[in-house]
């Protein structure tokens, strides 16, 4: 049992470019990747261990708390940022953490969903956030926010789900999360509030179309959060009614002026 966690962005020009332009090296598909790595390594073996922790591996008795750490933080707010990025106009995730409100958004979701974080040995999570985000700032990745959208009704499923249900069950309040999923919404409508389209690769895209649709024109999510969590979320009406209030906003004020509204009311609670 194993987790790995280091960001490798698809290359591209831009990537080319830079390695020209700072290294002097023509490279026309080079290989990218940050320089954080983790690789941590359930520590069962029956025949001898390999020597890998002299090459950073970290043997653990359970790989459980860091697939937990990793899937809420680093795959959630790469979600969470994703598509209300996109409907800000986006479309790299460094350039829209330079917009101060988003990154602002980025850290309340992580600081939201950390509240149901077990502790992971050897890790300092409020650390471990601080460092993601950094990560995320890094602008030779040049990180496509599409990518991050691709395939978003596995991803916002298996990297949401488990902390809607426990932080509301704990009665949290959970407006970042609320304003992901409206965003989300949205985003699987099609095209964003200008009327661009939206980049969308899902294979659930034809199940969520009409109950996006429907979301985002009446400001009623429940229909939507049924078909992509199921009924357990889709009939916790404290958090349908602060996803439709995100929606709402959105659609009234468009998704920066709700985003501002959404981290003043945030702070202000």
């Amino acid at each position: 049992n194993t987790m790995v966690d280091r960001i490798t962005p698809a290359a591209g020009p831009e990537h080319s470019a830079i390695l020209e332009s700072e290294y002097g090296v023509r490279d026309a598909c080079p290989v990218i990747a940050e320089p954080f790595g983790q690789w941590i390594v359930q520590d069962v073996f029956h025949n001898g261990r390999p020597q890998w922790e002299k090459v950073g591996v970290t043997f653990v008795p359970d790989v459980a708390p860091y697939k937990i750490m990793k899937t809420k933080l680093l795959n959630g707010g790469h979600s969470a940022l994703a598509y209300l990025s996109i409907l800000c106009g986006y479309t790299e995730v460094d350039d829209a953490l330079n917009n101060e409100d988003l990154e602002d958004f980025t850290r309340g979701y992580m600081s939201e969903v950390a509240m149901i974080i077990p502790p992971v040995p050897f890790v300092d999570i409020p650390e471990y956030r601080k460092v993601l985000l950094q990560r995320f700032k890094n602008p030779h990745l040049k990180d496509k926010l599409d990518r991050l959208a691709m395939d978003g009704t596995g991803k916002v499923y298996h990297t949401m789900r488990e902390s809607i249900l426990e932080l509301t069950a704990e009665g949290h309040p959970t407006p970042h999360l609320a304003l992901a999923l409206a965003a989300f919404f949205k985003f699987m409508t099609g095209e964003d509030y200008s009327g661009r389209k939206t980049h969308i690769v899902d294979h659930n895209d034809s199940r969520m179309l009409e109950p996006c649709r429907h979301a985002v024109e009446t400001g009623d999510p429940a229909p939507a959060l049924d078909v992509l969590f199921g009924p357990d979320i889709a009939a916790n009406s404290a958090f349908v009614k602060s996803v439709s209030a995100q929606l709402l906003a959105m659609r009234d004020a468009g998704p920066m002026d709700a985003l501002k509204q959404m981290l003043q009311q945030a702070k202000e609670a």
